[in-house]
């Protein structure tokens, strides 16, 4: 029979109606609180009572003292004479219990507590919220840029749509919870003021597992859709950044075990902050690429040297070749392949060029894009319409001109709409092509016969 257990809480930290009514459950089963933690909170086994928690704040403490401090066990020993034995603490949070039936309350002036709460609330909890909600709109702003860089191909990722779902969660979850709280502080002043009565906090905890069980699904399904290398990548990182809090947090700790003042202990905690994240990205990094590098390239058929220079040589299988359009079966070809799929968006790049060397030859590029959702299509169709806008020639003369794709007649593709890469007034053998919700940007090295449309329109229409 185990004597303790750790349980992962997700309170508020200004929840105080929800912790005391978890820890008088959990009493009520035969677990008493012990300790708590960064990451969970222990309980040391005893006899299953009926007993009473209160859940208070001492604003002055800070996660950083070396536990206990005077003015703490001077507030405990002051909270001891209305009959109330201390528990545990968590930086301002500090729990009593009691026996009593009908305890003396702690906190006896509803005005007064709440100003307690608000000065904790202010110091722990506030900052940390505002630092994430900042953080999490930031990297949506990063990710909203990609979108806008690379729309189809961001979207073809299902770790780019975890991110953005994280990131979404996590800036609803950080708005929520900062409205949640001055909401309830505002009902809980007027409530006061009017009849001295404390409004009893709203317990949030379910949607917190809920997000996380989200985050969790998202996570997992977003592995099982990598590849076997990044899979490995992706298990390294994550394990390599759960090592790195784990040790900062276990630093924290150790410093406050052995007396380091609060001053000390902030300002080696921030530069051990800096110096294990800056480690733990460049371990991070040379770990992945080290056992990315050793893993073998399935892509790569061989290399060969050109002008001094390897050149690497593909030797993928695509659904499309030059042999199948024109019948030329010259093994100097180099074929690459790459597949990306999502929820939202899969994507197929192909392309097929001659061994350097040995003559212009024939080539082939071409990308095909399966929309799965019909709100999105167009604006994947936009993004390849206007792919060559930003992109400014200079001739050897020294004239400007653009590239763009201007509308032909589908029906030569078997196509639902075609158009056709004009540079200047001249036409170019680069075609834009769309399949129902497929779109089909397709490369060819020479002008495709009537006869080459038709193979196009068999593989891909």
């Amino acid at each position: 029979m185990r004597h303790t257990k750790h349980v992962v809480t997700q309170y508020c930290f200004y929840d105080r109606t929800g912790i005391q009514k978890m820890l008088e459950k959990q009493a009520a089963r035969g677990w008493m609180l012990e300790s708590i933690g960064q990451f969970s909170w222990k309980y040391r086994r005893m006899e299953p009572k009926s007993v009473r928690f209160a859940v208070t704040y001492y604003p002055k403490a800070s996660m950083f003292d070396p536990y206990p401090t005077v003015g703490e066990e001077l507030y405990q020993e002051f909270v001891a004479h209305s009959g109330w034995r201390f528990v545990a603490s968590n930086a301002q949070l500090q729990v009593f219990f009691t026996e009593d039936e009908n305890p003396v309350p702690i906190e006896t002036d509803p005005l007064v507590e709440l100003q307690n709460i608000h000065r904790a609330v202010k110091k722990s909890f506030l900052p940390g919220y505002y630092l994430m909600l900042f953080c999490a709109l930031l990297n949506l702003g990063l990710m909203a840029w990609r979108l806008h860089d690379n729309f189809t191909g961001t979207l073809a990722h299902n770790a780019n749509l975890f991110t953005i779902s994280c990131w979404l969660a996590l800036a609803v979850m950080e708005l929520r919870e900062i409205a949640a709280y001055f909401l309830w502080r505002r009902k809980a002043l007027k409530a006061a003021k009017l009849d001295g009565s404390f409004v009893e906090t709203r317990n949030r905890n379910n949607a917190m597992w809920i997000l996380l069980a989200v985050i969790l699904g998202a996570y997992i399904l977003m592995l099982a859709s990598l590849s076997p290398k990044m899979i490995l990548a992706a298990v390294i990182s994550f394990a390599v950044m759960m090592a790195s809090a784990m040790l900062i947090f276990g630093f924290t700790g150790w410093m406050k075990k052995n007396g380091f003042s609060r001053e000390d202990n902030r300002a080696y905690t921030i530069l051990a902050t800096l110096v294990i994240s800056v480690a733990v990205a460049g371990l991070s990094a040379w770990a992945v690429v080290s056992v990315l590098n050793k893993l073998p390239d399935d892509h790569v058929k061989d290399t060969y040297e050109f002008n001094g220079i390897t050149v690497t040589r593909y030797g993928d299988d695509v659904p499309l070749t030059v042999e199948q359009l024109t019948g030329d079966s010259n093994e100097d070809y180099s074929t690459y392949k790459q597949v990306e799929s999502s929820l939202l968006i899969d994507r197929l790049v192909a392309s097929q060029y001659r061994k350097f060397g040995e003559g212009d030859g024939i080539s082939l590029r071409y990308v095909v894009v399966d929309v799965k959702w019909d709100m999105l299509f167009n604006a994947c169709l936009k993004e390849y319409l206007t792919m060559y806008h930003d992109q400014q020639i200079i001739d050897i003369f020294g004239d400007e001109f653009y590239r763009e794709f201007h509308p032909i007649d589908p029906a030569t593709w078997g196509a639902d709409r075609a158009w056709q890469l004009y540079s200047q007034e001249e036409p170019m053998s680069e075609y834009l092509l769309v399949y129902g919700n497929r779109i089909v940007n397709f490369d060819f090295s020479q002008e495709p016969t009537q006869e080459q449309k038709g193979i196009v329109k068999a593989y891909f229409g």
